[in-house]
């Protein structure tokens, strides 16, 4: 089985049609998808509810044959449409396809986000992603870690409130290793700031653009995620042994609100309070190997 990975250059949207392919056990490529005019992608949504699939998107040629057509994010869910009745393949999306009909063979639809569930439609509680292989960083003695995020238009970010929580969880842990990574969205004025503090490992992802929060999510007795990133914190909850802490400054009844509140009410991760709590992880090998094509 061979699976065509459709990806809008997002890596946010990518990974999660690869974990989806690696959980799996599913060989993938990857073909970019995009549209030059925004009012093509408007034209999606008409022609996708008349059922007519006709190629108004850019890609490159398409000359393997594939089993299975995956995609993440609205700018991959016609052309998943289209390229799966070109190539008789099942078409797989991996997040919840607003604007456009669900007439795919498998939906994925995180647990905040769902309404009115289709049957084709599979339920999770954290977006889909897998367990890196790089390994960056072992601590020498018991350790705490912060992954850091930052601005994003769907999610606020409060730099003060950040500042201010790292600094007093800190303190608190006055004997444990200190790790941080900073991430592609976090302000350039907080890493000036976390620069001054006395970590013991830290990236500082402007000047060293690694990835290692799955060396913290191993080595960590506790993680510390900020609340603005669904990926980083799902990575958190299903991988590693750290208990997942969340610095929250959503509103409760936001999407990202919604989505940690969701996991805090199932163990999966504690939403710092100046206290810490041990978590659970969820176990998305299991869920994945329950889902069938």
């Amino acid at each position: 089985m061979r699976a065509l990975i459709l990806s809008d250059g997002r890596i946010g949207h990518e990974n999660q049609p690869i974990a989806f392919c690696k959980l799996k056990n599913i060989d993938y490529d990857i073909l970019y998808v995009s549209y030059k005019l925004k009012i093509l992608k408007t034209l999606s949504y008409i022609l996708d509810f008349f059922g007519v699939y006709i190629k108004i998107f850019g890609s490159e040629l398409v000359s393997n044959s594939y089993d299975i057509v995956v995609g993440a994010g609205s700018g991959t869910y016609y052309p998943l449409k289209f390229y799966a009745k070109k190539l008789n393949a099942k078409s797989v999306a991996m997040m919840n396809a607003k604007g456009y009909k669900n007439s795919f063979d498998l939906m994925f639809v995180m647990s905040h986000d769902a309404k009115n569930l289709a049957p084709n439609s599979i339920l999770l509680p954290v977006n889909a992603n897998y367990k890196s292989q790089n390994h960056f960083y072992k601590p020498s003695k018991p350790a705490i870690s912060f992954i850091i995020g930052g601005t994003n238009k769907n999610s606020q970010f409060d730099e003060a409130k950040v500042l201010q929580t790292i600094k007093e969880i800190m303190s608190k842990f006055k004997d444990h290793e200190k790790l941080i990574t900073t991430s592609p969205r976090t302000p350039k004025s907080l890493e000036n700031e976390l620069e001054k503090l006395n970590f013991d490992y830290s990236v500082i992802y402007s000047k060293n653009k690694i990835n290692p929060i799955d060396d913290f999510l191993e080595f960590s007795d506790y993680t510390f995620i900020t609340s603005d990133s669904t990926s980083m914190i799902s990575q958190a909850v299903c991988w590693g042994n750290a208990n997942a802490q969340v610095i929250n400054y959503q509103k409760d009844g936001s999407k990202f609100g919604k989505f940690i509140s969701n996991l805090a009410q199932k163990g999966y991760l504690h939403i710092y309070d100046g206290s810490v709590q041990k978590t659970t992880k969820f176990d998305l090998i299991s869920a994945f190997k329950k889902v069938n094509l």
